[in-house]
């Protein structure tokens, strides 16, 4: 036989086999193929579009009020009987943000004094009684907010309280500490 003979003899008796580099393209194929269609239905049945589709907007918070304590102070009033009594009040107050408080910081003096007048303006038998202390909150709080427009302005106030639903700088005043002696 001669060399081209034999060449032939053996293409005919053994079969070519694929290269494995074929092989494992097709494998890859296959494999991306399953990877795809696990992808689609997760997005089209399984709420894949929730990841991916328009995010609703969530309504925007409140911002949470912030509470500035101040140095309990001692003011001596009459009462309906002419004597006097010593009343000592703690007061926090009740500011949209905590930028607010480094302004009544700024001005602490004249709250302080703000604070002193009104409470000047009652007798001691109207803070015991809480309509009586309720009415002394009010009054003082409407007061004092007097006294923060007229020394900050009122862009300064509006920038401060702007988002809060109040235009009120101080929101509120609580007493932490109502003594009357």
């Amino acid at each position: 036989m001669t060399d081209i003979d034999q060449a032939a003899a053996l293409d005919l008796d053994e079969p070519r086999g694929r290269s494995p580099l074929v092989k494992w393209g097709l494998i890859g194929v296959v494999v991306l193929a399953l990877i795809g269609g696990g992808g689609a239905v997760w997005y089209f049945f399984l709420g894949g579009s929730a990841h991916f589709g328009a995010h609703p907007e969530k309504p925007a918070e409140a911002p949470l009020p912030y509470f500035m304590d101040l140095k309990p102070f001692v003011v001596s009033l009459p009462s309906s009987s002419g004597t006097p009594h010593f009343v000592q009040l703690g007061i926090s107050l009740q500011l949209p943000r905590a930028a607010a408080g480094e302004m009544i910081t700024a001005v602490l003096p004249e709250i302080q004094d703000a604070m002193r007048q009104t409470l000047l303006g009652f007798k001691s038998d109207d803070l015991q009684t809480p309509d009586g202390v309720n009415k002394v909150r009010k009054i003082m709080k409407e007061h004092l907010n007097e006294v923060m427009v007229r020394v900050l302005g009122s862009e300064r106030i509006a920038k401060l309280t702007d988002g809060t639903g109040s235009q009120d700088f101080i929101q509120n005043i609580l007493f932490s500490t109502l003594i009357v002696e």
